[in-house]
């Protein structure tokens, strides 16, 4: 199944894998453990781990760009969108089908000046249980998809 296999920043590396095996329990709490794990393991936001002008460079240079494995070995992050990498990854691992879902609000984008202009969020769609879940890249909320 498509979104069980792994992609250019999505690779099972032995690293994840690993983290992987740490992570137990079954369903929707397999969800929301995946997720602790990873919030656990991405505890700094880039802007405050480097100075400002560092942080200019390295986001131009990484943001969208790094590998789940690049992400959780640099212990920061650039939001919601690598939480979502890394936390795709690791759903897959563990075999739960995953959709990695960015979103942009459309009047943000068209009238963008810059970069810092475009409003968004990233979400996963998980399959679990003949069921559908939306997960929430960063506050870890975990909502069924009714039809």
């Amino acid at each position: 199944m498509f979104y069980l296999e792994e992609g250019s920043l999505s690779k099972f590396t032995p690293l994840l894998t690993d983290i992987s095996d740490e992570i137990s329990g079954e369903g929707v709490q397999l969800l929301n453990n995946i997720f602790l794990k990873v919030k656990s393991l991405l505890k700094v936001p880039a802007e405050n781990y480097f100075s400002s002008e560092e942080f200019e460079k390295k986001l131009n240079l990484e943001h969208l760009r790094r590998s789940a494995e690049e992400i959780v070995k640099s212990e920061y992050h650039y939001g919601c969108d690598e939480f979502g990498v890394v936390i795709a990854t690791i759903a897959r691992i563990k075999k739960i089908p995953t959709k990695y879902i960015q979103c942009v609000e459309l009047i943000s984008y068209k009238t963008m000046k810059s970069a810092d202009d475009i409003n968004g969020h990233v979400f996963l769609e998980c399959f679990l249980e003949n069921k559908k879940y939306l997960v929430n890249s960063t506050k870890g909320t975990i909502v069924e998809i009714k039809k």
